[in-house]
């Protein structure tokens, strides 16, 4: 099956980082600051995702993959998950929630916004992650109730709805044997989305889609949702496999103890 690009409209900034905006809320926000670009996209991918430059951005941003980089963020460390929100918005920008009104409320008051500077809640973030790994663990096929199952599509409908397709003409310039050069056009089909959890939403929806299988991490001090390559991968990482290996490793060593 072809691989079909994404592109989101947005800010993309040179420097993130965490701040606490002390009147009038008192809250923690992700700040953007010293805007560069206002398009992030990525066209292509090499072996199933990789990081490119963008088309028409002097940033690159790392859209592809964007799902499965949210599925990895602890929320229930606050120092971790600070850490973790800081590095995604680096190599992917702001997730975009001023622009989606179920996430509204956590605006309680009008942020200061500048064409080099952007904000966006703590708070918001983290129920956002919630909400977006909650729809990943669907996907590994657990059993859920019907309130949990009705609760997910029904946030994931309005982020389908909003992306579209869309297309544009390519210009790459080729050299034949005899090195003469040429202009070639290319009509390159793209996903458009309005915000990066969008894409993120589109991304793991395409995934499922196109038969990829998504497994919650056999590291029970994990249990991260992530993509399976194939069906004997059953942690996410080498680190949680080296892991659990050490844990049955003195497991058995503390039982054969006992045993003597």
């Amino acid at each position: 099956m072809q691989f079909i690009g994404f592109a989101v409209i947005g800010r993309v900034y040179k420097h993130y980082r965490i701040e606490t905006r002390p009147f009038p809320d008192g809250f923690d926000y992700l700040c953007g600051v010293g805007r560069v670009a206002e398009v992030i996209r990525n066209d292509e991918a090499t072996d199933g995702y990789s990081r490119e430059i963008p088309y028409r951005s002097v940033r690159s941003a790392d859209i592809i993959g964007a799902h499965l980089s949210l599925a990895k963020i602890r929320t229930d460390k606050p120092e971790q998950f600070q850490r973790d929100m800081v590095q995604f918005a680096e190599k992917s920008g702001i997730l975009g929630l001023s622009e989606i009104e179920h996430y509204s409320r956590y605006y309680s008051a009008p942020l200061y916004e500048s064409p080099t500077v952007q904000m966006e809640p703590l708070d918001a973030i983290k129920q956002a992650v919630d909400d977006f790994q909650e729809f990943m663990s669907v996907l590994t096929g657990k059993q859920f109730d019907d309130d949990v199952r009705e609760k997910v599509l029904e946030s994931l409908r309005p982020f389908l709805v909003e992306c579209s397709p869309n297309a544009e003409f390519m210009e790459e310039t080729v050299t034949d044997d005899y090195f003469k050069t040429k202009t070639k056009f290319s009509l390159r089909p793209y996903w458009q989305c309005p915000t990066m959890l969008h894409a993120a939403y589109l991304q793991a929806w395409q995934d499922y889609v196109q038969g990829d299988k998504f497994r919650h991490c056999g590291n029970q001090k994990c249990g991260i949702v992530f993509r399976a390559d194939n069906s004997k991968k059953i942690y996410c990482s080498e680190l949680c496999k080296r892991a659990v290996n050490a844990r049955s490793y003195r497991s058995k060593q503390k039982a054969a103890l006992v045993d003597d």
